[in-house]
């Protein structure tokens, strides 16, 4: 049996099939440093809403499927790292993308088994089916008249449209095969290099999602600087968690306590104001003393700073 959901909307778009394993993991900024997707790994269908200056962002998922989650994500990270991969090489790319269950998995360094595929299959659903709503207000446009503000409304999804490739073996159902189609804007960020950062490689292993929300945050913020922090409020807002404030605050303390960022490492003041690094101190600037936030740390301007003569070398 085959069962390969058409695409006719698309029919015109080039056939881009994936090619490379073992490649560096990447992602587009817009999506580093905003609440677009739930936490959890149970299905959230409470929508996110976001709020910051001129920018509101809605987030909703179907009462079936939910919201795509930050795990879910990762596939949409192993196509944006396939197109830059090839982008880097000279070749051609497509938001129209053909791969296999198997590469995917190994792409986002998971298991290979039933179970693996049958959550691929629901994270593209999720992904498919979760619509972002976005209202950015202007009031610094010159051709508007006075007391006029320009309001722009956009929807999107994560994907386009989705096919599975359907066989059947021993009353079974088996995936030979996967096409998604990319929104436009999404693939526009990928082949722009300079709309794309580079994850650290063991950002897949992270299990928790306040991680992997912390570490995306701190590596859009933090980038080469040599720190970074944002208050509780400001992390809650950013990270979209659906827990009670209190809760939030209590579970990322635990985080920052484990500290498994890769790249980064957390300090937490006022508690925490001096700390111990590699066996050197390192201090909080004074400002940040009293309030509750959380500081993320270079660790590669860390280590420059405690041992000089790396800089050199």
């Amino acid at each position: 049996m085959s069962n390969l959901r058409k695409l006719p909307d698309f029919a015109q778009l080039d056939l881009f099939s994936v090619e490379f394993s073992d490649i560096a993991t990447r992602m587009v900024q817009d999506v580093m440093w905003r609440p677009f997707f739930a936490l959890g790994k149970k299905h959230r269908f409470e929508p996110i809403i976001y709020e910051n200056g001129d920018v509101k962002i809605e987030v909703i998922g179907t009462t079936k499927y939910g919201i795509a989650t930050i795990f879910d994500e990762d596939i949409l990270m192993w196509f944006v790292s396939q197109i830059r991969e090839k982008r880097n090489r000279g070749e051609p790319t497509s938001p129209k993308i053909s791969f296999t269950p198997y590469e995917c998995l190994q792409g986002m360094r998971r298991n290979t088994g039933g179970t693996e595929y049958k959550l691929l299959k629901d994270g593209l659903k999720r992904l498919h089916t979760t619509s972002i709503e976005t209202t950015i207000r202007r009031r610094d446009q010159i051709s508007l008249a006075d007391g006029e503000t320009q309001i722009l409304e956009a929807g999107f999804h994560w994907l386009e449209a989705y096919g599975f490739n359907l066989t059947e073996h021993k009353g079974k159902e088996v995936i030979k095969g996967i096409t998604v189609v990319l929104p436009n804007w999404l693939y526009q960020a990928a082949i722009r290099q300079k709309q794309v950062l580079t994850y650290h490689e063991n950002y897949l292993l992270l299990t928790s999602g306040y991680d992997r929300a912390l570490y995306k945050i701190a590596r859009k913020h933090t980038g080469r600087q040599k720190y970074y922090s944002l208050s509780m409020l400001q992390l809650y807002e950013k990270t979209g968690s659906d827990a009670v404030f209190s809760h939030f605050c209590r579970d990322i303390r635990k985080r920052v306590e484990l500290n498994r960022l890769p790249d980064y490492y957390m300090m937490l003041s006022p508690k925490y104001c001096k700390a111990m690094y590699e066996g050197h101190s390192i201090e909080l600037p004074k400002h940040l003393w009293k309030q509750e936030a959380v500081t993320f740390w270079n660790q590669e301007k860390l280590l420059l700073d405690i041992s000089p003569e790396l800089s050199t070398g």
